[in-house]
């Protein structure tokens, strides 16, 4: 007996799926390809730039100085950090020679960066507050805004080469060519070979 159309149409587009879902990080082989390069970019970047925030808060910790870290979170340090960062970021991904082989890349790129764009004018509007009505972000909010910079910044990474871009292709033939195989073989099986049917 022949499975019905229905369950392999619907197996079928669940593969599309993720095949689709697995396009969105194919950028990440930038990371893959050369990880030490990615954790010094992510020392430098992130901690050594976090310096103003960690190292005050350290020098305040020996000196037995109490409320030195309040002082810097009310003047929204993670908020100012990430605006700078996530501008970084997108300056070093789009400023790269070769870039845009195939339509999907170019896509990516363009969606990706109009995302962070847009979230770095939400984070630029948040500045103002302190200085024209002296309203600072809760440590807790400005240490979410900060995540999520972070991550975007780590995303936005993998567009630093263009190496990815032809992988792209080749990952979506893999796919495909293993989809089809896939599917020849589910609409071939009839039986379990013990007579039971499928």
């Amino acid at each position: 007996m022949k499975l019905p159309n229905w369950i392999i149409s619907l197996y079928n587009s669940l593969v599309q799926l993720l095949k689709s879902c697995m396009k969105i990080f194919a950028h990440f082989k930038t990371i893959k390809d050369d990880p030490g390069k990615f954790i010094l970019w992510l020392l430098t970047s992130v901690i050594l730039s976090l310096s103003t925030v960690w190292l005050p808060s350290f020098v305040g910790m020996i000196a037995d100085k109490t409320g030195i870290f309040e002082k810097l979170m009310a003047n929204n340090p993670f908020i100012i950090f990430s605006v700078v960062f996530l501008s970084n970021a997108i300056l070093t991904a789009v400023n790269y020679k070769g870039a845009g082989t195939t339509n999907f890349a170019v896509a990516m790129r363009g969606i990706t960066l109009v995302i962070t764009i847009l979230y770095l004018l939400l984070l630029s509007s948040i500045i103002p507050l302190k200085m024209i009505s002296d309203i600072s972000l809760t440590i807790k909010t400005q240490f979410i805004l900060l995540s999520i910079s972070i991550a975007i910044g780590i995303y936005v990474y993998g567009f630093r080469e263009a190496t990815w871009e032809s992988s792209v292709d080749e990952v979506r033939a893999q796919q495909d060519r293993e989809v089809g195989q896939i599917t020849d073989r589910a609409n071939n099986i009839a039986n379990d070979g013990n007579e039971i049917a499928l």
